[in-house]
């Protein structure tokens, strides 16, 4: 069966230019992020107005709805600033990077943002909590403030957090010790859901600035439990975003320069509460990308294996003219992560195979194919496989020998197995990039039928009890054109390049498999995939 989603890529979104929604009006959800419910996308933002009186909020937090995460819907405001002398949220206030997040008991949605009061500039470095039991709103307002008031941080003692630090440009600010007693500042914010825990995280620049901080938030969302740590001391660090792959937690931020970009910075941790470890820049290709290609992080998603980072331009002069960033993050099993520049953003609710930026996934990086002196440490798998060809289930299966050629063996075999290719020049498929299964216009092509065969191996492997404890690594030395690897059903990743030696790590996978397991692979017999469109097929 074919676990990749089933659906089409039906637009992109151009980075950097105008984003409309299906009113044909701008997108309007500044240094906001994305929620999913069900199967549905939705995108909180700031509601931004025309010139710098739009870096105020005169309006509120703007939300849209998306199903395929190219064509957004406009479903309101979901949070309205107030039209009440005195309010904290008075029309006029500071409200910024506002984020969504399902409350962990169940009871609702709840909308964190930082908060400034009007007329005060950035002195009260505050948070605003809203409710509403639909995640579309709208939201009430239920407290605002600084956080953790009189509770100490769970990895610091007292008297370590006195006095002033000096920042490198010769800011003089104070550590956490002086905020004890009110809360801890709070400005550029996010949410973070933990996928394993379901605990909910408000992490924040606080102390001027100088340090991420993360507080874990009660099972409502209403409040703290007072569990909370610093993160990054003295490192100057605003605008995180988190996201967790593997058994690392990564995080995203900037550093501090107002409305100017900067380089992204990025750190990882085995826990949200740290320590945290920062590790460089994240950022490559495009041009400036030692200045984030002049955005600034504010959200990350996953969809379909896949995971993004959002940022947004700021156009500080012209606040409702901002603009949006979303890239795709790659990671290895060293616990490093890179984000690549990308012209356009596509997400992948295609295959990846219609996907031209997706070569792989969860591949290990390329390496010489040196087998370990011992031969107890290395499994053949060519021989015996139970084979069928597979249009989303598994039917009509047959035994094949690996290494083979599946057409001609079921030619042999007298199976419908797909006919062979023969093409002296020009394309196999309809030239409609980068999809690849669009109808050819001529229907006595082959590949009118035969769209884009894809073949699935199963073969039930019983590793020595020797191996118990050790790291295991698949190693496919080659296949036409592109391969999911499953174990037990699960899957582990996706490959292209089958000419090169591709390895994927099953040592997690197989955690629980001491009777053995089931090795799945299916396997595309033509370079049909996205980059095929740039395959030279003249003879």
């Amino acid at each position: 069966m074919n676990i990749f989603s089933s659906l089409l890529l039906a637009a992109f979104l151009v980075n950097g230019g105008v984003w409309n929604d299906t009113n044909g009006t701008m997108i309007n959800a500044h240094g906001g992020a994305l929620t999913k419910e069900g199967s549905t996308w939705y995108w909180f933002g700031e509601h931004k107005t025309a010139g710098k009186a739009g870096n105020r909020a005169y309006v509120g937090v703007h939300c849209y709805s998306s199903e395929d995460l190219t064509t957004w819907k406009d479903e309101g405001i979901a949070f309205s600033v107030s039209k009440e002398p005195g309010s904290p949220v008075e029309a006029g206030c500071i409200l910024e990077r506002p984020k969504v997040a399902k409350a962990q008991d169940g009871s609702g949605y709840v909308m964190y943002f930082h908060l400034e009061y009007k007329d005060k500039g950035y002195g009260a470095a505050a948070t605003g909590i809203a409710k509403s039991k639909t995640i579309t709103g709208p939201y009430e307002l239920v407290w605002n403030g600084r956080p953790n008031a009189g509770k100490m941080p769970i990895n610091a003692e007292e008297g370590t957090g006195r006095g002033k630090i000096t920042s490198s440009w010769g800011a003089r600010v104070n550590q956490w010790e002086s905020f004890l007693s009110g809360g801890q500042m709070s400005r550029d914010m996010t949410l973070y859901t933990d996928p394993d825990t379901g605990i909910v995280y408000h992490i924040y620049a606080s102390e001027e600035n100088s340090c991420l901080q993360a507080a874990v938030l009660r099972p409502d969302g209403l409040g703290y439990t007072g569990e909370w740590a610093r993160l990054t001391p003295g490192d100057w660090t605003e605008a995180p975003a988190v996201v967790k792959h593997g058994e690392w937690y990564f995080m995203i931020g900037s550093g501090c320069t107002g409305w100017a970009p900067n380089a992204a910075r990025y750190y990882r941790a085995k826990s949200v509460m740290g320590p945290w470890e920062r590790m460089g820049n994240p950022c490559r290709g495009g041009e400036k990308t030692e200045r984030t290609w002049g955005g600034q992080s504010t959200g990350i998603f996953e969809v379909n294996g896949r995971v993004f980072a959002m940022f947004d331009i700021w156009r500080p002069d012209n606040a409702i003219d901002g603009r949006y960033v979303w890239l795709p993050i790659s990671f290895n099993d060293r616990g490093e992560m890179t984000i690549d520049w990308r012209d356009e953003f596509t997400p992948n609710l295609a295959e990846p195979w219609e996907d031209q930026y997706v070569s792989e996934i969860n591949r290990l990086p390329s390496r010489t194919g040196i087998k370990p002196r011992d031969p107890d440490k290395v499994m053949n798998l060519d021989g015996e496989w139970d084979f069928t060809l597979v249009n989303g289930e598994w039917k009509d299966s047959a035994k094949i020998t690996v290494p083979s050629c599946w057409q001609l063996v079921g030619a042999r075999l007298g199976r419908d197995w797909d006919p062979p290719l023969y093409l002296a020049s020009g394309y196999p498929i309809a030239n409609d990039p980068p999809r690849v299964m669009t109808e050819p216009k001529d229907k006595s092509w082959t590949s009118y039928r035969w769209r884009n065969p894809r073949g699935v191996y199963r073969r039930h492997v019983k590793l020595p009890e020797s191996w118990a404890n050790r790291r295991t690594i698949l190693r496919l030395s080659g296949y036409s054109s592109a391969v999911y690897v499953r174990v037990n059903g699960q899957e582990i990743g996706y490959g292209e390049d089958g000419r090169l030696p591709n390895e994927w790590d099953l040592t997690k996978a197989l955690a629980q498999s001491r009777d053995g397991f089931d090795l799945e692979i299916e396997d595309f017999l033509y370079k049909l995939n996205a980059n095929s469109i740039f395959v030279d097929f003249a003879a």
